[in-house]
């Protein structure tokens, strides 16, 4: 996507995970206690820029196809249990080299989240990422997660 010109600072990246929530058909319960589970999109970069566009902003999403799965559940309690199968997922496979830095530096605003940060290569993708969007000077928004979990679950160490 080529961008310039002061439309462009108008435009938000998100750069992170797409994944397929699997949520509680009972509310209130742990994931444990939950007698069956629905599918639903999720992931929260996913989740911003398509909330963007549906409000008529500019949004783009950068993925690989082979999305990850998260078992997600709000309990009585209030608190999130979140378990994550990414083996590996394509956040997880994407490298450096792959990104579009023309884009991300074309942002106004740029959204990522936390879990992506976790192992390599998509760590480095990352971070070259958030480089990018700096020395653009655009607003970061960081999606902060429980990475101990989905440390646990995929493997990875950070």
């Amino acid at each position: 996507m080529a961008s310039n010109g002061e439309n462009d600072k108008k435009l938000i990246v998100s750069f992170g995970e797409m994944l397929i929530d699997f949520v509680p058909t009972v509310s209130g319960v742990s994931l444990a206690e939950a007698p069956g589970f629905l599918k639903a999109p999720g992931g929260a970069p996913a989740n911003v820029a398509i909330a963007v566009a549906r409000l008529g902003g500019k949004a783009a999403f950068r993925r690989k196809a082979r999305t990850a799965l998260a078992f997600v559940t709000l309990r009585a309690d209030g608190e999130r249990e979140f378990m994550f199968y990414r083996n590996p997922s394509a956040d997880m496979l994407l490298r450096p080299e792959e990104l579009n830095l023309e884009l991300i530096r074309s942002a106004k605003v740029f959204h990522y989240g936390s879990i992506s940060l976790i192992v390599e290569p998509c760590r480095s993708a990352h971070l070259e990422a958030m480089k990018g969007g700096e020395e653009s000077r655009c607003t970061a928004f960081l999606r902060p997660k429980s990475e101990a979990a989905a440390v646990a679950v995929s493997g990875g160490g950070a």
